[in-house]
């Protein structure tokens, strides 16, 4: 294809944000796995399988995107170091392959969080030889589509949603610079609907608990592939809504509950990122990777996107934030009391 699509919402925010960003790093994704016995021949057959099968890894962007006939990503045999990544001539993904050592880094054009899957596995089929099929539908389908879909009553019901709800929290921000992370082991019930209620409602009552809030806005990452075949494609689908709390509720998570609901049923807009934000991956949903064997994967810290993210799975709850933003030490009681609050 030669011809410039038009970027879907979700892409468009990102977009700015990359552009917003002098490191060209911070919109990306970094993953690292320990791997033994992994042939290097096989893994970039299995690569450019991958790039031929998901046309977003061969999509640069300019005047809207454009995909390309073909894109070279090799596998590099070197040490990884992050690179700035141009949109306008890709590769937006990145690979490197030294002493069992796999780096991944993936620009979020490239893959969200519910892409990482896919990449994962798609990635393990073609190296174990499977063919990978021609999709029905590409990304730039879905933004098509999306685009066409009518969104006048979304504005409306988001307009009375938000009325008279705060935009910011008064969250106290020291004067040093740079990215923190911070992590808590939690232990939770099986059930990654019940959980991701139960996590964001004890965020919730934590954040009321530091604030002396009692109405409160949360940005709730959804993932926005309500039509199914979006189920296999990589690319940028995510849009952060806000989630309004009321703390005075009687019954608060299954206030909760209905928000969040209520949220992913209205989330055809793409809001900007909120102060606080809340992001949950129920365990194994970012994809695991098996080449000749399974892969253990080694955490790897994130600079902070945004004033503070709060990212929780089944085992631990962790938080992102940048240190010239928001207090590190505030960060620390907050997930404590976050910890406090669950069942």
């Amino acid at each position: 294809m030669t011809d410039w699509y038009p970027l879907s919402s979700a892409q468009e925010h990102v977009v700015r944000l990359h552009a917003a960003d002098p490191t060209r790093l911070l919109q990306s994704t970094v993953r690292s796995f320990s791997v033994s016995g992994v042939d290097p021949d096989r893994l970039q057959r299995a690569v450019d399988a991958l790039v031929q099968r998901h046309e977003p890894l061969r999509t640069v962007y300019g005047d809207g995107q454009r995909i390309l006939s073909a894109m070279d990503i090799p596998v590099r045999s070197a040490e990884f170091t992050p690179e700035p990544f141009d949109l306008t001539t890709g590769p937006l993904l990145r690979l490197s392959l030294s002493d069992n050592r796999l780096v991944v880094h993936a620009h979020l054009l490239v893959a969200d969080a519910w892409s990482w899957q896919v990449l994962c596995d798609d990635l393990s089929a073609a190296y174990r030889g499977v063919e990978l099929p021609e999709l029905d539908r590409q990304y730039v389908d879905w933004a098509l589509w999306h685009r066409d879909q009518p969104i006048a009553h979304l504005h409306s019901w988001w307009s009375q949603r938000l009325s008279g709800a705060p935009i910011t929290l008064p969250i106290p921000a020291p004067g040093t610079r740079g990215p923190g992370e911070a992590c808590r082991p939690i232990r939770l019930n099986p059930g990654p609907r019940t959980n991701s209620v139960v996590l964001a409602t004890a965020l919730a009552r934590a954040l009321g608990r530091r604030t002396g809030q009692s109405r409160l806005t949360i940005g709730l990452a959804t993932a926005n592939r309500s039509r199914p075949e979006a189920h296999l494609m990589l690319g940028f689908f995510v849009h952060s809504v806000p989630l309004v709390v009321d703390l005075t509720a009687a019954d608060l998570t299954a206030y909760v509950s209905a928000a969040i609901t209520a949220a992913h049923d209205h989330n055809g807009i793409a809001f900007p990122p909120s102060q606080v934000n809340f992001v949950y991956h129920p365990h194994g949903a970012l994809g695991q990777l098996h080449l000749d064997s399974p892969a253990l994967e080694h955490h790897v810290p994130a600079p902070a996107k945004f004033p503070l993210t709060i990212r929780a799975d089944d085992a631990f709850v962790r938080a992102e934030y940048a240190v010239d933003s928001v207090d590190a030490a505030w960060v620390d009681t907050l997930l404590d009391d976050l910890v406090e609050e669950l069942p």
